[in-house]
């Protein structure tokens, strides 16, 4: 009789096939390296060709051999991450096999006790620790899952070049050292939304609701939670595993991905001395999630979005919009100051505001007063998003992703500053509120 055998059932996954695919992928690598020493060998080809045609083949060529190096270096890596799961995988294997052999021997002991009644409550105790193994292999077993695939997009990523009219890439990126690592580590656990910096990258819908939802001791604690450290094979920690609420190549499923971050975007966002920090952190892994990198929404990239979407992105929550159309009804204005109130994270955007309200350049003027309690004229920029950090009776307070200000001059000014509901209603076109989970 079968008491106990059907309690657990096989561990999801299987090892072989997964070691399979590992030999696979190894064998890509090999190929690719091959492919690399080829184009290596193109460059010499034509010893005597000259000019502006050659000089662009030849930047063409090392592009090329660039990416396949980057390519090749990920494949070996995404086999040798394959290799780590397989075998994780199969010691989970062996031991729910074992597990299975536990369960009948109990049914045997079940079925040879003349008073079954008597027996059963002894045998249920090991049971119940068997099915609790048996649960915690499983989660073991899904974790590590989660862990490889974030490996195998980490090193299987080619950031698409995204090149400005100074020829810079904003798309580039560089390695965390382990100085930045200390630091971040650090920086965790004093997370402050004043002191970021956005960089070159569009993104500044994102990096304002990252800010906002930092500006609560809850959603400060949220976004910790969201970042794990991950370590290479010797023990030490090259990066982070960052959980993203979103997942832009299946937006109609459950949005939550771990993302693994050993980089960050050399042009990106930063603490506002210019070094790479958590903020550069949540950056690097939105935009290795989606396809186009840096490149604007049409490309399917992280540049030009809106903070509705944005604070979802973080939070895992739905995020609620509050249209000014030039202004800002008695009633929006009161729903406004309640949400900073109640501790929603709420960004502002300048996107929707009528286009006659700036001039050509896409920038304004407007008077504001300064946290030193002085007034000044600044630029405010069209299409660009602003963390809400404050909002009574009188005003809203913003503070700008670009963490400072310039006046008309050019001039820098402190990038926190209050306006007048009217003057917001003006330029702002509407607001974000989202809720920190």
């Amino acid at each position: 009789m079968s008491v106990f055998r059907d309690l657990i059932g096989d561990m999801p996954g299987h090892s072989q096939a997964v070691f399979e695919y590992a030999d696979k992928v190894q064998y890509s690598a090999n190929r690719t390296e091959e492919a690399e020493t080829g184009l290596r060998s193109s460059r010499s080809m034509t010893p005597s060709w000259s000019g502006a045609s050659a000089d662009a083949y030849q930047e063409s060529i090392r592009g090329q051999i660039h990416d396949i190096c980057v390519l090749t270096d990920g494949t070996e890596e995404g086999g040798k991450s394959l290799l780590r799961y397989a075998w994780t995988l199969q010691a989970h294997e062996k031991r729910v096999e074992e597990l299975h052999d536990e369960l009948c021997k109990l049914d045997l002991q079940y079925d040879a006790a003349p008073d079954k009644a008597a027996v059963l409550p002894v045998l249920i105790r090991p049971a119940q620790m068997i099915t609790q193994e048996y649960a915690d292999r499983v989660s073991q077993a899904k974790e590590a899952a989660e862990v490889c695939a974030a490996e195998l997009r980490n090193a299987l990523d080619l950031e698409p070049v995204n090149r400005r009219g100074n020829g810079a890439n904003v798309g580039e990126s560089q390695d965390l050292t382990e100085e930045d690592i200390a630091r971040i580590n650090r920086e965790l656990d004093n997370l402050d939304f004043n002191n970021v910096r956005q960089g070159s990258i569009g993104d500044c819908y994102y990096l304002a609701a990252l800010m906002a939802v930092m500006r609560h001791e809850k959603g400060r604690d949220w976004l910790r939670s969201c970042i794990t450290p991950h370590y290479d094979e010797s023990g030490k920690q090259d990066g982070y595993l960052v959980t993203v609420y979103d997942d832009p190549l299946h937006p109609d499923e459950e949005a939550k991905q771990t993302v693994l971050v050993t980089d960050v975007y050399a042009h990106g966002a930063t603490n506002l001395d210019g070094s790479p920090s958590v903020i550069s952190i949540f950056e690097s892994a939105y935009g290795q999630l989606h396809p186009g990198g840096t490149l604007g929404g049409s490309d399917d990239g992280i540049s030009g979005d809106w903070g509705q979407e944005a604070l979802q992105d973080v939070t895992g929550n739905s995020a609620d919009r509050i249209d000014g159309n030039g202004n800002y009804s008695e009633s929006q204005r009161q729903e406004i100051i309640d949400s900073v109130a109640q501790h929603h994270p709420a960004t502002a955007e300048t996107s929707t505001a009528p286009r006659d309200h700036f001039d050509d350049d896409g920038t304004a003027e407007a008077s504001v007063q300064l946290p030193d309690g002085s007034t000044q004229k600044i630029v405010i920029y069209g299409g660009h998003e602003y963390a809400v950090v404050g909002a009574d009776e009188s005003g809203v307070t913003l503070r700008n992703p670009h963490g400072a200000n310039r006046t008309p001059s050019g001039v820098g000014v402190d990038g926190t500053f209050t306006m007048s509901w009217e003057d917001f209603g003006y330029y702002y076109g509407g607001v974000e509120v989202g809720e920190i989970p």
